[in-house]
């Protein structure tokens, strides 16, 4: 099974492969002199996207699991700044 999309433009489209193998992502970009690119950093936040995505479809975290977390670590890092707030 596959996607083509085409982005509103004619120079511009992706085309994403869903094989039992794994998926694969192709964009195609024909560089015109008049129009922008592609810059890496967008390509390398898609593949951090995508990579952070698979991480967290395969994780067993549960929300309150991270909720647990996010609490213990605003209480040590108030813990270690409270003395530059209050004088005791």
């Amino acid at each position: 099974m596959f996607l083509v999309k085409h982005l509103g433009y004619s120079n511009l489209s992706y085309r994403i492969d869903i094989q039992e193998q794994g998926i694969s992502v192709k964009i195609k970009f024909i560089h015109n002199s008049s129009e922008q690119s592609i810059n890496k950093e967008t390509l390398n936040n898609l593949s951090d996207y995508l990579t952070l995505d698979l991480i967290q479809s395969k994780s067993e975290v549960t929300e309150t699991m991270v909720n647990e977390l996010a609490d213990e670590v605003d209480a040590a890092v108030w813990e270690s700044l409270k003395s530059k707030y209050i004088k005791e």
